[in-house]
């Protein structure tokens, strides 16, 4: 499915940060975190909305997902940003 795929790509990117310890490319933020960052913010929306839906009833509940310590680690540290969140959440 589309869902296994995607999770796949994030495991990837979970294995990647799990090396780097901090950030895409190293212990800096550095451009390569940007795509990564808003494709993380998209999907906790997504997300976000199909567990309200799936609630409700109007979707299949949200299938099991992999813990991914090292993505929510990276997300925490992007969501600190002032300018990732101007520019993801607003």
């Amino acid at each position: 499915t589309a869902h296994a795929g995607y999770i796949d790509r994030m495991q990837m990117v979970e294995n990647h940060l799990a090396r780097t310890k901090a950030f895409i490319a190293g212990e800096r933020f550095t451009i390569a975190d940007i795509p990564i960052g808003c494709e993380l913010s998209r999907w906790s929306c997504g997300m976000e909305t199909w567990a309200r839906d799936a609630a409700s009833g109007v979707v299949p509940p949200l299938p099991a997902l992999p813990a991914f310590p090292h993505i929510c680690d990276f997300f925490s540290k992007l969501q600190q940003r002032k300018a990732f969140r101007e520019g993801c959440f607003e």
